[in-house]
């Protein structure tokens, strides 16, 4: 099987459905991580996009034949592939999404226990030359699947980290995009005071409404009219796993990553001062500036979530974030 290789990229892996990935390929990449990693056992999460099951087959058949046991976790958001890489005891995490990127395309993010983020420099790279290896061999004894729900448990985690005795009553609108939003943002949301208008909250990869990717002005077009219309206290926007948020103020202003690092910086330490904050490079002043303002140790870091992962470990950081919208909190 000839397997376009361009697909390989800094931190994950991302291609076109089904010229460059699907099952046969979801395949031979789970025969190289098998090389690559050893694994007895292998959580998989994906999303809403309409080639995801096909490639959630192929890596399926590739670890069981080999023996490794499968933990099936179902439609869920990437955040939750590392909290589960995170508190469970599996060797490695497979994150079946191509972010906000258009219906036609599908993806692989792998992380090992820990949670590790499996980038170009921590695997990757190998795990691409060993496609050329072929199979492995059938084991005996195939691996099991079974499915998992740790849905309830990540929501005690999230929580946690806000005083919920404290919120006040208050009106958003979220537009998810028809993306992994859609399922996360009510279960987060339920119990407490928040009016929710919901967009857009069908799962459907066809993205009909637009694609998810919330630094295109021109999708937010319909969250903006929507928080006018409902005179809303806030809008929050997503990408398609869920693990980029955007803010829109009251008037429809769109909210900067840099500035909602700051803002969360800011709250973060007020209760951990003389702790590291990370940001990437491409964050404003206003970032370090707030970091020191309140008691936090600010380091400038490289772009991506695979190395902001690797720096907040090395860094012992309490808190990350990037002007792309990823927020990175040290939850374990």
């Amino acid at each position: 099987m000839n397997i376009d290789t361009s697909i390989f990229k800094d931190y994950d892996i991302r291609g076109v459905y089904p010229r460059q990935l699907n099952g046969e390929v979801a395949k031979a990449i789970g025969y190289a991580i098998i090389r690559k990693f050893h694994p007895t056992s292998v959580a998989i999460c994906r999303d809403m996009r309409l080639s995801g099951a096909e490639i959630l087959g192929g890596l399926m058949e590739a670890f069981t034949k080999a023996g490794v046991n499968v933990f099936d976790a179902g439609l869920t958001g990437t955040e939750l592939a590392y909290f589960i890489a995170g508190t469970r005891n599996f060797d490695c995490v497979i994150m079946i999404s191509a972010s906000h990127n258009p219906p036609e395309y599908n993806g692989l993010k792998i992380v090992l226990k820990g949670p590790v983020a499996v980038s170009a420099d921590t695997g990757l790279v190998e795990i691409k030359q060993l496609l050329s290896d072929g199979p492995v061999a059938d084991t005996i004894s195939p691996g099991k699947v079974t499915e998992i729900d740790v849905f309830k448990e990540w929501k005690e985690k999230v929580l946690s980290l806000v005083n919920t005795s404290k919120l006040k009553l208050f009106s958003i609108v979220v537009d998810a995009g028809n993306g992994m939003a859609g399922k996360l943002v009510p279960l987060v949301f339920d119990g407490l005071p928040i009016q929710i208008t919901p967009m857009f909250f069908e799962l459907d990869g066809r993205f009909p409404n637009h694609t998810p990717n919330p630094l295109i002005e021109s999708n937010n077009a319909a969250l903006v009219a929507k928080v006018k219309e409902r005179n809303a206290d806030v809008g929050l926007t997503f990408d398609g796993d869920a693990d980029r948020v955007f803010f829109v103020d009251d008037t429809g202003r769109f909210i900067s990553g840099t500035l909602v690092t700051a803002l969360l910086a800011r709250y973060i330490l007020t209760t951990h001062p003389g702790e590291y904050v990370l940001y990437s490079a491409v964050c404003g002043r206003i970032v370090p500036q707030t970091i020191k303002q309140y008691g936090g140790k600010p380091q400038r870091v490289r772009v991506g979530h695979s190395f902001m992962k690797a720096y907040m470990r090395e860094y012992n950081a309490i808190f990350a974030g990037e002007h792309s919208g990823h927020y990175y909190h040290l939850l374990f």
